[in-house]
């Protein structure tokens, strides 16, 4: 992920400094390298909402944000080390990283005890901490930061607040530079999606389309980390959500889930199409293709702003659910009584959406608006996926043979816009 544009993380830090008040506080820790076994690493790829306020790449660093008439934002990171530089390449070190990025300070990540003195000092006047509690952070930042707590005199025990959800509701309406970035995301795997189609064939195996995938991915210019490990599933396979990609052979006959998005500065794009490995349908197929794709066109038409999150969901499932009683595959009832009771679930288990951003599923709330009181409503600047499914598992006791096996899910990337929305999946 590459720096493009300081002040924009200058700002965002300022915006967020702002909403934590004048005796707010909060801690985002950056990623640490994750060793895969032995010592080989797993790519780097740094934690979003770090990067999100900071745009530094580097790995071991923790950002301290303080609130305030004269906010402030702290940088611990690594000093350079010629020696280390060998391996890793030229890092900013401690007065670059400050002048370049802006921060107010920047520390050298050594020494417990000195690290611990500078954060008692930064708590002393604070009653309101904001602490990321359910994401990775390193035992190392967690235990400084607890231990320095509870060293702070003199005061009522400062409020531990959740500082996920703050993140999320600062992250979760994306700015032009983060929807530019989407765009070239979706763009990238728009295209690999498209050239693939021309190369299945029944013979191919799993890995070998994933390949192709990943390939363009990287070629095109998207990031060493796709947005998520690409799903590709022949056949029953793609009764599996998230089944990993084998070296099963696609027989003419079988239907072809892909599921793959490629990541660009950072930002996730997430594509599902689902089409026959011999270029046509079965009849059965075709029917439960439809259904899935008319979920999809009218549950987009309801992604507007002012319109429930929920809504979004509730109009796919209710189109899949009256079609898959059309077909016999669910008993026929009350289509209000059927919603109730959860008809659909046992061929459709997921939900319609999730936020898209920085992470594939990203951060914010799903059920309640930034005031945690209303009901979560769409607004411009938001970006959710649509992907309605149908998977009619091969064992599914009552259910004729010809249909067992099918699995259909088509996803899109939508942003919401002042007027209704723009879907980022064109061409495809």
């Amino acid at each position: 992920m590459a720096v493009k544009n300081y002040r924009l993380y200058r700002e965002r830090r300022r915006k967020l400094a702002a909403m934590l008040g004048r005796d707010g506080i909060i801690f985002v820790p950056g990623a640490k390298h994750t060793y895969r076994n032995a010592d080989t690493e797993y790519p780097f790829r740094q934690e979003s909402s770090f990067f999100y306020l900071t745009g530094f790449t580097e790995p071991n660093a923790l950002l301290i944000i303080v609130g305030g008439a004269k906010p402030r934002s702290i940088l611990f990171c690594d000093p350079k080390d010629e020696e280390e530089e060998i391996w890793t390449g030229k890092r900013f070190g401690i007065e670059a990283a400050k002048k370049t990025f802006g921060f107010h300070r920047a520390i050298a990540n050594t020494g417990n005890e000195a690290r611990a003195g500078i954060i008692k000092d930064l708590l002393r006047d604070r009653q309101h901490i904001y602490y990321p509690e359910h994401r990775g952070v390193g035992a190392e930042f967690r235990d400084l930061i607890e231990l320095c707590f509870k060293g702070v005199e003199g005061r009522n025990k400062p409020l531990s607040l959740d500082g996920d959800r703050l993140l999320g509701e600062t992250r979760l309406i994306k700015d032009e530079y983060e929807v530019a970035q989407m765009i070239r995301a979706a763009d990238i795997s728009v295209t690999a999606h498209h050239d693939i189609l021309a190369l299945v064939r029944p013979g191919m195996t799993e890995v070998e389309l994933e390949a192709e995938l990943t390939y363009r991915f990287r070629k095109a210019g998207g990031d060493p980390c796709h947005a998520y490990q690409p799903i590709v599933a022949a056949g029953a396979n793609a009764c599996t959500l998230h089944h990993a990609s084998t070296d099963v052979r696609m027989k003419s006959g079988d239907l072809v889930l892909v599921d793959a998005g490629c990541e660009h500065e950072g930002y996730a794009s997430d594509i599902t199409r689902t089409f026959p490995a011999n270029g046509k349908f079965t009849p059965e197929q075709l029917a439960i293709y439809e259904i899935v794709l008319a979920a999809q066109k009218d549950a987009i038409g309801t992604a507007r702003p002012g319109q429930l999150l929920c809504a979004v969901h509730d109009v796919a499932v209710l189109i899949i659910c009256e079609g898959l009683m059309e077909l016999k595959l669910l008993e026929k009832m009350n289509l209000k009584d059927a919603m109730e009771i959860g008809h659909w679930k046992r061929f459709f288990p997921h939900n319609t959406s999730h936020w898209l951003g920085l992470d594939v599923h990203d951060v914010g709330d799903y059920l309640r608006d930034a005031d945690g009181k209303k009901r979560r409503v769409l607004k411009p600047g938001m970006v959710i996926t649509v992907e309605p499914g149908i998977y009619i598992q091969p064992d599914m006791a009552s259910i004729e043979k010809k249909w067992l096996g099918i699995g259909v899910r088509i996803e899109d990337d939508v942003l919401i816009t002042e007027e209704g929305n723009r879907g980022l999946m064109v061409n495809l």
